[in-house]
């Protein structure tokens, strides 16, 4: 009923995380979306996150090979290159890098990574993977090496995204965002100091800068250049008396000079993980489950929501033990396509 729901909105493509619960299980799942879908009505991916053992990863992508899907995302963990290469040579369907390409910064090390391993696609994350301009690189390499590339972000996920503009709402710079402009708005909120009709103009954007420094609890910079937009935000929240937090970087990186001299010149404090963050502005890591928005949901898989807003994330096996019901990962895969969990390497299920 999710799927049909799904394809009546328009969708036709799906995305199942694999490996954290009995791999019999999940390929018992696959089998009953493939016994109601045909290839040709819904494109499956599946993502392991890392699951499998180099050893046994041939063997199960040539068992899931038997439900035509599109592509499995990183399925042994990042760091194992010689074995990835071979897995790519060997495997009967597509795989696509994923973790693999997050701490890759440097062009060089970039391309050398994509020569040696050779994927079929590449998932870009730019929050993960360097920004823009880190992305940027990512995509021309994989196009000079014929390799599919797709971008994810936090639209994609539940989270709430604001976006301050440079520019009035009936003048979006530039026109291809009109549409990105329209899904923020679904969920989030696009803002402006200025008028409807008031064109993109250079200063402005200094304008667009001031206020993302005043409406943040803190700033935090993860990648600029020695002069740039980033740190003339970075200065008007000192200026505001914000936190003001940077990632450092190589010293012979262009691109982490921003950061580093903010650091150097103590205009913000040295940080390097999204837990350090949390822990110096008091935020509190276990409120997760009552943000969630959760939509409605059925006797049993309230059941297993509940369960998870107890102990948070929970092993499989321990889940088992504990829910009073039937065809669990049924109910488990239902609450994934709505968005409420997602699987964890490891065995483990966390709401979404």
């Amino acid at each position: 009923q999710q799927i049909e729901e799904k394809l009546a909105d328009g969708f036709n493509c799906i995305k199942l995380k694999i490996g954290a619960i009995d791999f019999n299980k999940e390929l018992e799942l696959l089998q009953f979306i493939r016994s109601h879908f045909s290839p040709e009505e819904i494109e499956i991916r599946v993502d392991a996150n890392g699951a499998f053992s180099s050893i046994e990863a041939l063997n199960k992508l040539n068992q899931l090979n038997q439900f035509q899907l599109h592509s499995i995302e990183q399925p042994i963990k990042k760091g194992q290159i010689e074995k990835m290469a071979e897995l790519c040579k060997q495997t009967p369907f597509s795989i696509a890098l994923d973790e693999e390409l997050i701490g890759v910064f440097l062009f060089e090390e970039k391309e050398k990574l994509l020569q040696e391993i050779q994927p079929h696609y590449i998932i870009l994350k730019p929050s993960f993977v360097g920004g823009f301009r880190g992305t940027q690189e990512w995509i021309t390499l994989a196009e000079k090496y014929n390799i599919g590339w797709w971008i994810t972000s936090a639209l994609e996920s539940k989270l709430v995204t604001w976006a301050c503009i440079a520019n009035g709402h009936e003048n979006i710079y530039p026109k291809e965002n009109r549409k990105l402009v329209q899904r923020i708005e679904e969920t989030g909120l696009v803002f402006s100091e200025l008028a409807p009709a008031v064109k993109a103009e250079r200063e402005y954007f200094q304008t667009r800068n001031r206020c993302i420094a005043a409406l943040s609890d803190a700033l935090l910079v993860v990648e600029s250049a020695a002069k740039g937009g980033a740190l003339v935000t970075a200065n008007f929240a000192n200026d505001f008396n914000k936190e003001v937090f940077a990632l450092p970087g190589r010293a012979n990186d262009a691109y982490s000079r921003g950061c580093n001299n903010l650091i150097r010149q103590q205009k913000a404090h040295l940080i390097t993980s999204a837990e350090e963050l949390c822990l110096l502005m008091n935020w509190q890591l276990d409120s997760k489950a009552t943000q969630l928005v959760i939509p409605e949901l059925s006797v049993e898989e309230t059941k297993v929501f509940n369960l998870l807003r107890r102990e948070n994330p929970l092993d499989l096996d321990v889940l088992k033990l504990k829910f009073e019901g039937e065809n669990l990962a049924l109910h488990l895969l239902k609450l994934e396509l709505k968005g409420v969990v997602r699987c964890l390497p490891g065995n483990k299920i966390e709401l979404a």
